[in-house]
C-alpha cells in the first residue's frame, strides 16, 4: 500500500509528492528508503486545470460558453477603465469571494497589464476591508504568491 504525503513549499510555488511504499517501512529507524519525488508548479497547474475544464465545458455546451467567453472578453477590454484596473477590480472581487482560481487568474492578469506590487497590495486591502480576515488571508498568501510568481516570469 502506498502512502502519499503532500507538502506545499511556498517559496518555490510547488507541491512535492512523496510516494513511500509503506510495506518496506519498519520500526527500525536506522533503515532508510529512497522516495520518489515529483515537483509540480502549483500555480501553473491550477491555471491549466481551469483551462482544461473550460475547454471541456465548451465542447459540451458550445453556445453557452461562447456567449460567456464573448461577454467576459468584452468586459475586460480597454474602455473608461484600463485593462490593468479591470484586472485589479476582478482580483479584489475574487479575493472577497474566496475564488482561488480567479485569484490566480486575475493576479496573473494584473501582472500582464503592468500592475505594481503596491497596486496589488491596495487591492488586497480594499477587499479585506469588506471581506475581513478571510479576504486578508487569501490576499496575503495566494494573491501575493501568484503576483510574485508571474512578476518573476515577466
Amino acid at each position: 500500500m502506498d502512502w502519499v504525503k503532500i507538502r506545499y513549499a511556498k517559496s518555490v510555488q510547488t507541491f512535492t509528492y512523496e510516494v513511500i511504499d509503506m510495506s518496506e517501512h519498519t520500526h527500525d529507524h536506522e533503515h532508510h528508503h529512497d522516495h520518489d519525488h515529483e515537483e509540480i508548479d502549483y500555480i501553473e497547474e491550477l491555471i491549466v486545470d481551469f483551462k482544461e475544464g473550460a475547454t471541456r465545458l465548451q465542447k459540451g455546451l458550445p453556445e453557452m460558453t461562447k456567449g460567456f467567453f464573448d461577454f467576459t472578453e468584452a468586459c475586460f477590454k480597454e474602455g473608461a477603465l484600463s485593462e490593468k484596473h479591470k484586472q485589479l477590480m476582478a482580483l479584489g472581487i475574487s479575493i472577497y469571494s474566496q475564488d482561488e482560481y480567479c485569484i490566480m487568474y486575475h493576479a496573473k492578469g494584473a501582472v500582464e497589464h503592468g500592475a505594481s506590487e503596491k497596486e496589488v497590495m491596495e487591492t488586497i486591502a480594499v477587499s479585506a476591508a469588506l471581506g475581513g480576515g478571510a479576504s486578508f488571508s487569501q490576499g496575503v498568501t495566494l494573491a501575493l504568491d501568484t503576483f510574485d510568481h508571474y512578476q518573476a516570469k515577466h
